[in-house]
């Protein structure tokens, strides 16, 4: 049966001549099993419409239930899901890679933004497959970057379970949830910050400081620098 938030996923395998359905997440015994008839991410209007035209029936899901206001926050929100979904291929890793290169960006910048789309997509009660494929295995990433293994590895078994559905198997993911430490991108941004640790002498320090310093009287800001260590610092550059 259709839903406009399904709970399967289905699939015609022409090799094996089979009609596979996947769940998406865990049905509970007696549960109706829903698949999709059409594109979940146009609007409930848009929606009846085609489900009138070619199947003649009225979508009574939840999402085709919802009170007129809670509809338009629907259609808002599968409207952004929709323009997202056509973004660049889930191979294509610039932002992140230009995420662990960049230490003037904080360390949940992209974590921040996957996690607004994918929290986007769970609000909706959706599994996009443009979404999921893009933005769950890049939070696998950037955690593991960070050296979070926790969440690294929650992000990896969600990735997991979404190719297994979607495509039929893992995908290499349960290897990485069993350890990801073990992965390419483990400690990536850390590294990056050791790499661009600099020193510089002292001399320097004290100018930085007497810029910031200006407001002081002369000789508050003569004090403040003579006790300062006089050896070199290393700082990391931030700038």
């Amino acid at each position: 049966m259709h839903s406009c938030t399904p709970n399967a996923e289905h699939h015609w395998d022409l090799n094996s001549f089979t009609y596979e359905v996947r769940a998406l997440r865990a049905i509970q015994k007696g549960e109706q099993i829903f698949i999709t008839y059409l594109n979940m991410l146009n609007s409930r209007a848009n929606r009846q419409n085609e489900l009138s035209l070619k199947y003649s029936f009225v979508c009574a899901c939840p999402s085709c239930s919802l009170p007129t206001n809670e509809s338009r926050r629907s259609d808002l929100c599968r409207s952004v899901l929709a323009t997202a979904s056509g973004k660049p291929d889930p191979s294509d890793e610039f932002a992140l890679n230009a995420w662990i290169a960049d230490l003037s960006l904080p360390d949940d910048h992209v974590i921040k933004h996957s996690k607004k789309m994918v929290g986007l997509m769970e609000e909706e009660g959706l599994y996009v497959e443009n979404i999921w494929l893009i933005h769950y295995p890049r939070l696998c990433k950037a955690y593991c970057a960070l050296q979070n293994l926790e969440a690294a590895r929650e992000w990896a078994n969600k990735t997991a379970i979404m190719n297994t559905a979607f495509l039929g198997n893992d995908g290499g993911w349960n290897k990485v949830a069993a350890a990801p430490e073990k992965t390419n991108w483990w400690g990536l941004r850390a590294k990056t910050l050791n790499q661009n640790k600099v020193s510089f002498p002292f001399h320097v320090f004290q100018r930085q400081c007497m810029k910031y310093l200006l407001p002081l009287t002369i000789t508050g800001a003569v004090h403040f620098i003579l006790n300062i260590h006089s050896s070199s610092i290393s700082c990391a550059r931030v700038w």
